[in-house]
């Protein structure tokens, strides 16, 4: 009795403990990798398809020219940020330039409740909102034709993961969360081992209960994060902001303590206040000789979810991600359409347009 008396006080609030352990799951899941617990590696498993990419990353910097002698009619050109595009060829294209403008905010993992709940946890630590608030220009390429109302059903997946995720029902992630929640409270873990290691029959019903207790908090985010209808449109973005507005939040600071503010370093920082770019997203990264630029292709397939109130049992979130560095300014550029859904004409033009992409002196 005393033993299970001590689990329970390790325990402590299931909602805490197992949450808490979750959320410290999918963190260090972030920042570990492949050394990181069983359940994030499963993760990373299910995205290892690669997407042929054909960006030429050493491409990027257009040093020969100035933003003055390019030609208006072809290209888009920005003559504040310093960068241009090839405007679509087709007159039903919209070029559209917003300030503030928007951060990414695609359709990913983080739409499962269950992930949803564990980024919103660790959203004010690495203060997402800060991103969302700053002065940023975003400058989209978009077209009315391509615009789609997506909804998400009991049936829904995503990146291979259903909308009903409820990973407590692994017994193996249930150990883990408890572990993790005591570990964070301080507290003896050693009890915890034992009643999973040993059940005796009073710990088998006190673990039931504890089930139990999961499975309800489990039911509570599903319906509480369930995500909301998502009107969505194929696009290129190219979103600027200065590299110092990155510099005001603490973790910046650590992060470049000891190796510079150098892509890889911007990455980890984007990745933390944006789950799309999040490591269990990202099927391949290549980068430039100088490592200034990162082309990442986070595409993401969906499954069982309603397009246009139309049920589509398979297609694809096709995203790649460009971030580039000069001098100051830090560039992220995206290209997104619905492999499967979108016309072939459109998503060739997008791909064209994203490949155009050039930063000048």
């Amino acid at each position: 009795m005393k033993g299970l008396r001590n689990v329970r006080k390790s325990i402590g609030q299931l909602t805490t403990g197992t949450v808490g352990g979750a959320v410290i799951i999918i963190f260090l899941g972030m920042l570990l990798g492949d050394k990181a617990p069983w359940f994030v590696e499963r993760l990373w498993v299910a995205g290892e398809k690669v997407r042929s990419i054909t960006l030429n990353v050493e491409e990027i910097f257009d040093e020969k020219r100035q933003t003055s002698e390019i030609d208006p009619n072809i290209y888009h050109v920005d003559s504040q940020w310093k960068f241009y595009l090839k405007k679509p060829r087709q007159d039903f294209w919209e070029i559209k330039t917003a300030n503030p403008g928007e951060f990414l905010d695609d359709i990913s993992i983080a739409y499962v409740p269950f992930f949803n709940y564990s980024f919103n946890v660790l959203a004010p630590i690495f203060k997402t909102d800060r991103v969302l608030r700053d002065d940023i220009t975003t400058t989209t390429f978009s077209t009315r034709e391509s615009t789609y109302e997506i909804e998400f059903t009991q049936q829904s997946t995503i990146g291979e993961y259903p909308l009903i995720l409820d990973p407590w029902e692994d017994p193996d992630f249930l150990r883990a969360s408890l572990i993790a929640g005591a570990s964070l409270s301080q507290r003896d873990v050693s009890e915890i081992e034992k009643l999973f290691n040993e059940p005796t029959e009073e710990g088998r019903e006190f673990l039931e209960r504890v089930r139990a207790s999961a499975r309800e908090e489990a039911d509570n985010i599903i319906r509480d994060r369930w995500p909301e209808t998502q009107t969505f449109s194929d696009n290129v973005t190219v979103t600027t902001f200065r590299k110092n507005m990155l510099m005001t939040n603490p973790l910046y600071t650590l992060l470049v303590k000891n190796t510079g503010a150098n892509i890889l370093i911007i990455l980890n920082f984007l990745t933390y206040t944006n789950p799309e770019l999040s490591m269990v997203n990202i099927k391949r990264i290549d980068t430039n000789k100088r490592n200034d630029v990162l082309l990442i292709d986070g595409s993401i397939p969906l499954g069982n979810i309603l397009v246009n109130g139309e049920n589509v049992p398979r297609c694809e979130l096709v995203r790649l991600v460009l971030v580039a560095i000069k001098a100051d300014t830090i560039f992220v550029v995206t290209m997104s359409y619905l492999y499967g859904v979108s016309a072939r004409v459109i998503a060739k033009e997008l791909e064209s347009v994203f490949a155009s992409f050039r930063i000048v002196d």
